[in-house]
């Protein structure tokens, strides 16, 4: 966690965050104990550390065309920065979502498909879980 820390002070340092997301950051670190999960009563939430999985799926076969895995500790990251779009939003299949969709998900501790949405123009359905 302390070099986590390191980090955000240093993009602070370099002009690459303000003050304020830097303190955001921090605030978000504490909270999480560094592990990407909220803390219960101080104690570091046991289990592996959720994953979110984006699918790409083509609508008429059924195939999957793309896939995606990440830690569900950055994308909360990128979410309390507010980098994935105007307003906390971001952008799926054509359609503007906001961000506390998966930030409540996330708190929730939910696991499974938490959201899909289909793209005719594309021929696609993005899925997206938590693990």
């Amino acid at each position: 966690m302390e070099n986590q820390r390191l980090t955000i002070l240093k993009m602070l340092e370099r002009g690459r965050l303000t003050a304020e997301e830097a303190l955001r950051l921090l605030e978000a670190l504490d909270a999480t104990g560094g592990t990407g999960r909220h803390r219960v009563r101080g104690a570091a939430a046991a289990g592996p550390a959720p994953r979110l999985r984006l699918s790409l799926v083509e609508l008429d076969t059924g195939r999957s065309r793309a896939e995606a895995v990440l830690p569900a500790s950055l994308v909360e990251f990128f979410l309390r920065l507010g980098l994935l779009g105007p307003g906390g939003t971001f952008r799926v299949a054509g359609q503007r979502l906001s961000g506390d969709l998966l930030l409540d998900a996330l708190r929730e501790g939910a696991t499974g498909r938490i959201l899909a949405v289909t793209d005719h123009d594309q021929n696609v359905r993005v899925e997206v879980f938590l693990e």
